[in-house]
């Protein structure tokens, strides 16, 4: 069989083989949305008669390109197709553009932020600017805000009159004014030669829609055109990837319209929805069975989706299938105040690691950035190793701007970018060498710095180090840190593609989850869908919980109307510590649902004798800790192949063994999982 259908359920191999030439594939979380789509690249390359260098892999993220090259390299394929951001993509056509014409590419603007106030001061003799009664510089920031949901939504300043009073939302400023100030702005950007980080896809668009002969050379070159994440995308990225396909072109997109949650930056379920569409005698073949969570988060998650509009499930069955075994319930817990949640959360979590879990298996996910500073601090005083992800920008780290320095003062701001490359594999050595003498640097930092070079020299930018500084400023909202050693603490919008064996779900309050400022109807769907997508990211266990109290205020606060329809899926409990009864209690419970309520498709021998080989292979290395890893125990551990470390310490014995020795056969009995169900489906 060929490497590109290996280890696929029957619903995978539907989808990665379909001889449709415009296919939308639309994936629950859990399904195997990127091995599908990396499958489906491989499979066309190695049996269609399109070469994989004419294919183009668009994604939102610079580290999902990087894993797409990674999956795709495993694959052994045998060319490599471009892989990119839309955003570098969009460059990427430009670039041969200006290179055609032998004009320089123009400059990308540092700062929006300051252009625009230079646009707005540009008319400050205006009446409408003199009486605005408010601090310029949040007169400034609504200016930016404005023009940026404009430039998401594909208006052009010409257009911004008209399109502004037909928005739910009023506007912030004298619509005429912020037009004008619009239209200036656009004009100091074309006098300066400039251009900012949203036009690379409309001059992209216009290069393509105005310039015939040179959008052919590009549909010639990319001729079929993958998407990922295609729930993210707004009007611009449609129009764009609308002015590439014509007959012959093969377009394939994967996304799911419940996890649609970027509406600030123009994403909306119905691109998805409507993807016949925009792509007239398309078709859509869907993946709804679930391999990440068990069956009692699948059923919460569920009960979400039945709650969607119409208008967000469009022309499918929003439900997903689980394919794990039933474990523990999980929990909704109210608390008096906040720091009472973070403080036992956190207590929680500290008792958990204690006993074998891995810190990084666990997240506290929250509607707000804010939120997470408490239960940071309160794993801190726990002992926890923790991290905050989205709370730094990157181009502003202190390592970040110590490695630009040192590259700045070796090569020069007219240095070459694989001179910069290879200089800042030599800072990250240096500071590894800091790292064991106690100083704490973010080499994953590092590591997008790097990607962001290497994507830089792939794709033909032509500029020196100095130029390239410019362009990382503005490119740095599509890198995300991704999980590192420690508990993370993330929001709901940023946890969307990551998952966790436990999940913390906090704060989930009305006027929090949903938020108090989501006042229109799509605001509020908005929301249902970023609870959906935050109780998805849990595998194993999943909990819960709001505060009756948060902050200074007195105010008394509600569970979300969210939880209304759920609520009688959760087990209701308190994250106390339990009574030596109570606990004993509750580990009975749990292992007559472990000995009773579960059934697997695995042959419990077969099961045994593949992890008896592994015991066998690693007593070597661990010596008489072997010991504790008896035949009868595994024998057990063979009956319930337990999903995580929690799960592993219900079975009598299993107390014993080594925390790491624990992790590892969890591994094991993972892996035995998986290749069961895969034989099953096959």
């Amino acid at each position: 069989m060929s490497s590109s259908l290996r280890n696929l359920t029957q619903e995978q191999l539907a989808a990665v083989t379909s001889n449709e030439r415009l296919l939308c594939i639309v994936a629950g979380p859990g399904s195997g949305k990127t091995t599908v789509l990396t499958h489906r690249i491989a499979f066309m390359m190695e049996n269609g008669d399109i070469p994989g260098r004419n294919f183009a892999v668009i994604t939102f993220t610079n580290a999902a390109a990087e894993q797409l090259k990674s999956r795709l390299g495993a694959l052994s394929t045998s060319d490599v197709p471009w892989i990119g951001t839309f955003h570098a993509f969009a460059m990427s056509i430009l670039r041969r553009f200006y290179e055609t014409i032998n004009r320089p590419f123009p400059k990308l603007i540092s700062s929006r932020y300051r252009s625009i106030e230079r646009s707005a001061l540009s008319i400050s003799s205006l009446d409408d600017i003199k009486n605005i009664e408010i601090k310029w510089n949040s007169t400034v920031s609504n200016l930016v805000r404005e023009i940026e949901t404009a430039k998401s939504r594909g208006v052009r300043w010409y257009d911004f009159e008209k399109w502004r009073p037909l928005q739910q939302e009023a506007a912030t400023l004298p619509v005429e004014t912020i037009a004008l100030i619009y239209k200036k702005y656009e004009n100091l950007k074309a006098t300066e030669g400039k251009i900012d980080f949203d036009d690379l896809i409309f001059e992209a668009f216009d290069l393509m829609s105005e310039r015939n002969d040179f959008a052919a050379t590009i549909r010639w070159y990319f001729r079929s055109i993958f998407v990922d994440e295609y729930q993210d995308v707004n009007k611009p990225q449609v129009d764009l990837i609308k002015s590439l396909i014509t007959k012959g072109h093969h377009l394939t997109v994967v996304g799911d319209p419940k996890q649609s949650i970027y509406t600030w930056n123009g994403a909306s379920p119905s691109f998805i929805n409507n993807f016949d569409v925009d792509f007239p005698s398309s078709s859509f073949l869907q993946l709804t069975n679930n391999f990440r969570s068990t069956p009692e988060i699948v059923q919460i998650a569920n009960k979400i989706a039945d709650t969607f509009s119409e208008k967000e499930r469009g022309k499918f069955d929003p439900r997903i299938i689980a394919n794990r075994e039933s474990w523990v319930v999980p929990r909704l817990n109210e608390f008096e105040s906040a720091a009472e949640e973070a403080e036992e959360i956190a207590t929680e979590i500290a008792n958990v690691i204690s006993h074998g879990e891995r810190p990084d298996e666990i997240a506290i996910i929250a509607r707000v950035n804010s939120l997470l500073p408490v239960y940071a601090g309160y794993l801190s005083k726990a002992g926890v190793n923790h991290q905050i992800i989205g709370s730094e920008n990157i181009s502003t780290s202190p390592i970040v701007k110590a490695a630009i320095n040192r590259i700045t003062s070796t090569v020069g701001l007219r240095g070459s970018l694989p001179d910069a490359l290879s200089e800042i594999d030599q800072v990250a050595a240096d500071i590894s060498e800091m790292e064991s003498s106690g100083e704490s640097y973010n080499l994953l930092a590092l590591d997008f710095v790097r990607s962001f070079i290497n994507e830089s020299i792939r794709t033909g930018f032509k500029g020196d180090f100095g130029a390239l500084i410019s362009y990382f400023k503005v490119r740095t909202t599509e890198f995300q840190l991704m999980k590192k050693a420690g508990v993370t603490l993330i929001t709901a919008h940023k946890s969307k593609g990551l998952e966790w064996d436990r999940v913390y779900v906090v704060g989930v309050e009305q006027g929090l989850f949903p938020h108090a400022k989501s006042l229109s109807e799509d605001a509020v769907e908005e929301e249902r869908r970023l609870l959906y997508v935050a109780v998805t990211r849990a595998r194993s266990e999943l909990s819960i919980s709001y505060a009756k109290r948060r902050g200074t205020s007195d105010q008394l606060r509600y569970a979300s109307d969210f939880l209304i329809n759920i609520e009688s899926l959760l087990k209701s409990g308190s994250h106390r510590r339990l009574s030596p009864e109570e606990a004993a209690a509750e580990i009975r419970r749990s292992r007559e649902l472990l000995n009773g309520g579960r059934k697997l498709p695995v042959d419990p021998e077969k099961a045994l004798a593949t992890i008896q080989r592994w015991r066998d292979e690693v007593s070597p290395l661990i010596g008489v800790r072997s010991l504790r890893l008896s035949d009868p125990l595994l024998g057990q551990v063979a009956r319930h192949l337990p999903l995580s470390v929690s799960e592993l310490l219900l079975i009598d014995g299993a107390g014993d063994i080594a925390p790491e020795l624990a992790r590892e056969l969890v591994k094991v009995c993972r892996k035995i999982r998986i290749s069961e169900s895969v034989s099953n489906e096959n």
